[in-house]
């Protein structure tokens, strides 16, 4: 559609929300208050939710991160090397979670 993923998300999950769906995919919405806070970061943060990753780009331009990971050194090193595993033919899995 030449839509940005983000927002052919919100679609299709508010479409499956409405076809009764909300209970069999996490990423459908309950209520119509989750649709205008994700359309919300949309349009406040539009660089990061509607901009969708050059994959064939990333790959020569590396791996970058914001200038915000205060504390950090060493899982931001745990994610460099996994990135360089991943664009190296191996299979690489990370997980990021916590509080952001």
């Amino acid at each position: 559609l030449g839509l940005p993923t983000a927002l052919c998300n919100l679609i299709s999950n508010t479409i499956d929300s409405v076809d009764g769906d909300a209970h069999d995919n996490g990423g459908t919405y309950g209520l119509i208050s989750e649709v205008r806070d994700d359309l919300k970061l949309m349009i406040d943060s539009p660089n990061l939710y509607l901009q969708d990753v050059d994959l064939a780009k990333a790959v020569n331009v590396g791996l970058q991160f914001g200038g915000s990971l205060y504390g950090r050194e060493a899982e931001l090193q745990t994610l460099k090397e996994c990135y360089q595993r991943s664009i190296s033919s191996e299979c690489e899995v990370a997980m990021i979670c916590g509080t952001s």
